[in-house]
């Protein structure tokens, strides 16, 4: 099951529901919080929920303070009123260093990403080179291999040529010796004769 999408909007919603004066939480723990999102989609979140509770927003006297008389009641709403605002800039201000804060980590973190992009990328186009010269090699062996079997045949035929040969020249040698015999055997017989005919 994919995971759900968060949106910046879904960040703002769940800030809103904490107590005021509440330490914003890290953008990690956004992240668990919400059930997904990317860390820059939790920081754009935090973004618009500062931006909304910095802006002006006009309040009217509750009505806990209509029982009494319109003076008081006008004071003690001035000094409630301050004490609002005291708290939401002390909030604010809290808060400003940690958006900073996080805002620096988001920088970081998207400086980190795109060295490591870069660094994928050129491994991926070291990797590319590696199979082309793999691929290279591969051709080579395998040109290397038809040579070495043409090689192997051209040897087994070449000694079956040198037995046919040792064969002849078994067959001519044994000629040779027979005929050899047999001029000795005619030359014996040419001196018999001729010493034959002195007498």
């Amino acid at each position: 099951m994919p995971a759900r999408q968060v949106t910046s909007e879904d960040v703002v919603k769940y800030l809103m529901q904490m107590t005021p004066g509440e330490k914003l939480p890290t953008l990690r723990e956004l992240q668990t919080a919400l059930g997904g999102g990317s860390l820059d989609t939790m920081s754009r979140g935090v973004r618009e929920y500062t931006r909304r509770i910095d802006e002006d927003v006009d309040r009217t006297m509750p009505e806990s303070f209509s029982g009494l008389s319109n003076e008081l009641s006008k004071k003690y709403w001035e000094a409630a009123l301050s004490e609002i605002r005291a708290a939401e800039e002390n909030v604010r201000e809290e808060n400003r260093g940690k958006l900073e804060e996080l805002n620096r980590v988001v920088v970081a973190l998207e400086k980190e990403n795109a060295e490591l992009t870069k660094k994928v990328e050129g491994r991926d186009r070291q990797m590319d080179r590696l199979f082309e010269e793999l691929n290279a090699v591969k051709i080579e062996a395998a040109k290397a291999k038809d040579r070495v079997e043409r090689l192997q045949e051209d040897c087994r035929t070449a000694k079956e040529e040198a037995k046919v040969e040792r064969a002849e020249v078994r067959r001519l040698s044994k000629e040779l010796t027979e005929e050899k015999v047999r001029r000795a055997s005619a030359e014996a017989a040419l001196a018999a004769f001729k010493e034959a005919q002195k007498f």
